[in-house]
């Protein structure tokens, strides 16, 4: 779903898509599909560079790095998710695989979410020219 979106974004084909459970409403519960964890870059919406109705992904911003504010604000999402069903700045490449690394080991339920299957933990870069964000 993600990388579609991205695709459409790409192409200026904004559909704005809601993956919510039909009859759920946004005001009464969270049931994010994604959590994203981005740098706090005013150039970046994360909904809308996936092309998604809001509500759809948690964000979580930071500086540089996941920090530990960052990382305990998605918990609460990794914990709600339902059972399973490339850029040439390589130093932004090198912290995106870093902190990817680092939350898939910092905490005990993502470790366990991780090995359930529930939950997979990528590292992707986005492009600000093109809009392509690309796992690395």
């Amino acid at each position: 779903m993600l990388h579609e979106g991205n695709l459409r974004y790409q192409r200026g084909k904004l559909q704005l898509r809601d993956y919510s459970v039909p009859g759920e409403y946004t005001a009464n519960r969270q049931m994010p599909f994604a959590a994203i964890i981005t740098c706090a870059d005013s150039r970046l919406s994360p909904p809308l560079v996936f092309d998604l109705h809001h509500g759809n992904v948690f964000v979580s911003r930071s500086r540089a790095t996941a920090s530990t504010w960052g990382l305990w604000v998605i918990v609460p999402a990794i914990r709600a998710l339902p059972p399973p069903q490339r850029t040439s700045d390589r130093s932004v490449v090198v912290t995106a695989r870093t902190q990817a690394a680092d939350l898939a080991t910092r905490t005990p339920i993502i470790k366990q979410a991780i090995g359930a299957k529930q939950i997979e933990v990528v590292a992707a870069v986005y492009d600000i020219r093109s809009g392509k964000v690309s796992l690395v």
